[in-house]
């Protein structure tokens, strides 16, 4: 009767090991894919920024030329 207890309290543990362990890679699968989609939005903002960078680049260019042909320059 004892061997018995002692089986089901084995199995009992290994079955709550168990689901700590399938709980545990639950999370950290999922802190990896916000961790990826974090880098793929900061990866998309950075591409955000470098091209509003070239259009105000342009814009300035732009205005630089207005104001020289303004002022009579070439």
């Amino acid at each position: 009767m004892e061997k018995d207890i002692g089986v089901w309290v084995n199995t009992a543990i290994s079955t709550i090991n168990l689901i700590s362990l399938i709980v545990i890679f639950r999370s950290v699968k999922k802190l990896i894919e916000e961790k990826d989609q974090y880098y793929a939005n900061w990866r998309d903002a950075e591409d955000e920024c470098a091209l509003l960078k070239r259009k105000i680049a342009i814009q300035k260019n732009k205005l630089e030329k207005m104001k020289g042909s303004l002022h009579g320059e070439n």
